[in-house]
Formats: structure tokens, sequence, C-alpha cells
């Protein structure tokens, strides 16, 4: 176990790396993780179009070529589909609190 140590002039200095290490950049990479994972999840479907039109979708291979790519493009649009959601999800207020 390694422990880190670092020595801080401020406390604004370190708010500011505290914060930094703590978003580890996931905001600025949202949208080319999901253009990339849209990318990713249609290169699958384009290889079961293309069993399909060399007629081996017919042969066990091909059946379960089929299966795999469609689990992989399952895979990578339900990380679109949760990263959306994760984005575009109005959160809640609060509730009410009871005055007596």
């Amino acid at each position: 176990m390694f422990v880190e140590i670092q020595f801080v002039s401020t406390p604004q200095a370190a708010g500011r790396r505290l914060d930094r290490r703590r978003d580890g950049g996931a905001t600025r990479s949202y949208p080319m993780m999901v253009v990339l994972s849209v990318v990713l999840g249609l290169i699958p479907l384009a290889g079961i179009a293309w069993t399909i039109l060399n007629a081996s979708i017919t042969t066990v291979d091909g059946l379960f070529m089929s299966i795999i790519l469609l689990a992989l493009s399952g895979i990578l649009f339900l990380n679109v589909y949760l990263e959306a959601r994760k984005k575009f999800t109005v959160k809640k207020a609060p509730p009410a609190r009871k005055t007596s």
C-alpha cells in the first residue's frame, strides 16, 4: 500500500488538487466516449449484415458469430444508454420539510 504525502501551501490549492483528482477528466471525455461506443457498437452490426449477405448465417459458425457480435454490440449500446441517462436525468428536489 502506498501513501501519498503532499505539502500544500494554501487550503485553496488543496481543494483544486482534490477536485482535479476526483474528476479524473470524466466530464471532458463524455462526448468522445459516447461517440466511440456508438461507432464500436455499429461495427459488430455490420459484421452481422456481412454474415447474412454471404449466406453463412445458416451454419453453426455463422450463428455463433452473430450471437457474439450481438452481445458485443448490446454491451456497447448499453454503455451509451447508461451514460446518456446519467447525463440527462433531472435531479429531484429534496422532500419538503414539515413545519410544526
